[in-house]
């Protein structure tokens, strides 16, 4: 994996090899690495792809390797829905906060408390998760992948 020094995706052994056992981890697949977004589960299920190596945006990767991210991207989505059949899923490639390419999927419902409109139109309540729920819930998806 390329890294860059000071680069929280790069370094945190969460998005890393490393940390495959984390509570967060949901799979390693062929380019990324799916995570359950700690912060945004009072959308349950919503996950973070990060790519493999320290890249800024999609579209200084290779042809090659944009349609194998994507494939990750679209192969995570659909097991999100296998496993939330009630969903509207988001999806976001921001990076202006980490600058590491990562795809945001945020699973939206018809019962959200603004459901037209992005999660940062409305506020949203933080629903904090145990590892076990983090295990529970990645194991889920999982078997939808």
């Amino acid at each position: 994996m390329a890294k860059l020094e000071g680069c929280f995706m790069c370094n945190d052994p969460m998005f890393t090899e490393e940390g495959s056992g984390h509570p967060q981890v949901i799979a390693r697949l062929d380019v990324s690495k799916a995570i359950l977004n700690r912060d945004w589960q009072f959308f349950k299920g919503s996950t973070i792809l990060v790519f493999q190596d320290h890249m800024k945006e999609l579209h200084h990767l290779s042809t090659e390797m944009q349609h194998r991210f994507v494939d990750d991207a679209a192969r995570m989505a659909a097991a999100l829905e296998k496993t939330f059949p009630d969903i509207k899923l988001n999806h976001g490639l921001f990076g202006n906060t980490e600058p590491h390419l990562h795809w945001h999927m945020i699973l939206r419902r018809e019962t959200d408390p603004s459901p037209r409109t992005t999660i940062w139109e409305a506020d949203f309540p933080n629903v904090p998760q145990s590892d076990e729920d983090f295990r529970s819930l990645a194991a889920e998806i999982r078997r939808n992948l």
